[in-house]
Formats: structure tokens, C-alpha cells, sequence
């Protein structure tokens, strides 16, 4: 049998049903392997499950967020107001509590590990969906934003999309170093965290 290189979990959740639920869900199948308390620090993934995103759960998520790993949320609701909260706290999916399954969950734990913080394709159009709700509401004055260049804004609109750095390339017609140069030149720039954080930063700010 071959072995599987196992992706590292580290669940947080004050719930012990739950708790004990996403463990037995780790059984099902060998990509899963979740950390004790002590051995978070050395998580791939972390799965954060909660009836919302209160102030507790996103206090929690940033004191967590230094170590840079990557948030799957399972909630009951999350509201448009929620949405940049749960970017700033590393979230990159959200699943509801009510209809996730041992399938979804692991194939979506493994999608996110191997994109790192980069919001996993398929996954990306809900949450922006959110996110432009939020930008409507809140009308921000841009005469303060950073302008971005058009190749900037390019990788920003097919990362939203879903696209990965490599079929960018293709669809602007440069490499994909060229690709990830742009992307990290910008979040640098801009002071930001990682894509999603970009691509949040640009509609939050109606640059998208």
C-alpha cells in the first residue's frame, strides 16, 4: 500500500460532540491526522467549528493567525458583516455546519493544505459573493487607495475567478514566476497577508 503523506489538522472548537464528530471524521479516510493541543504549532490546516463568528471564536483565530495557517470555518451562519473578520482571522472556506459531510470536509482540508493560503478554486465565488456585499454597503471614500497597475488588476480579477497562478499566465500572456512576482510585489506593497487578502483588499475597495 502507498503511503499518504497525511495533512496536519488542528481543531478548534469548544465543543466536544463536534470535536469528537471531526475527529471520527478523520478515521474515514488516511489524509487526516489531528494534532494534539501541544502539537498545533506544527498544523497545515486548522478547522475552527462554532455556531458563528462571535467575538470569542475571532479573538481566538487571530491570537492563532501569527503561524499563518490556513482557516476552514464550520458554522451555522456567518452574516456580511462577518465576512472581513473571518479574512483577517485566516479563514479561506467556509462550510455549513448543518450539511458538511466526512467527504466534503477531508476533500476540501487536503484542497486548502496544498494551496496554502490561497482560496482553493471553486471555493472562492460564495465568500466573494459576501465580500461584494459588504463593499456595496459600505461605500468607502478611495481618493486614499493605492493605485494598481493593470497587469496588478488583471491576476486580482482571475484570481477571484478561481484561476490558479498558472493558468493566469496563460490568460495575460506572462510566466507564472512573472505571475506570482506580481502577486507578492503587490501584497507587499499594500501591506497585505496573502491572495485573498488581496483580493478582498480590491473589492472591499471597489478596485474589482
Amino acid at each position: 500500500m502507498t503511503d499518504v503523506e497525511q495533512v496536519r489538522v488542528d481543531l478548534l472548537t469548544s465543543d466536544p460532540l463536534s470535536a469528537a464528530g471531526i475527529a471520527a471524521f478523520a478515521t474515514i479516510r488516511p489524509e487526516i491526522a489531528v494534532l494534539g493541543e501541544h502539537e498545533r504549532t506544527k498544523a497545515d490546516v486548522r478547522i475552527a467549528c462554532c455556531a458563528g463568528l462571535t467575538t470569542d471564536v475571532a479573538a481566538s483565530l487571530r491570537r492563532l493567525a501569527s503561524d499563518g495557517c490556513p482557516v476552514v470555518l464550520i458554522t451555522d451562519v456567518i452574516s456580511d458583516g462577518d465576512v472581513l473578520t473571518a479574512l483577517e482571522c485566516r479563514v479561506v472556506a467556509i462550510l455549513s455546519r448543518t450539511g458538511v459531510t466526512a467527504e466534503r470536509l477531508v476533500d476540501l482540508t487536503v484542497a486548502v493544505s496544498r494551496n496554502g493560503p490561497a482560496m482553493p478554486p471553486g471555493l472562492v465565488n460564495d465568500l466573494l459573493t459576501q465580500i461584494e456585499r459588504v463593499r456595496r454597503d459600505v461605500h468607502p471614500d478611495n481618493s486614499s487607495v493605492p493605485a494598481l497597475t493593470r497587469t496588478e488588476l488583471d491576476v486580482l480579477r482571475l484570481t477571484a475567478a478561481g484561476d490558479s497562478p498558472h493558468e493566469i499566465a496563460g490568460r495575460i500572456r506572462i510566466s507564472t514566476s512573472a505571475v506570482k512576482a506580481v502577486s507578492q510585489r503587490m501584497i507587499q506593497r499594500l501591506e497585505l497577508r496573502n491572495r485573498s487578502h488581496a483580493v478582498a483588499y480590491a473589492l472591499h475597495n471597489g478596485l474589482i
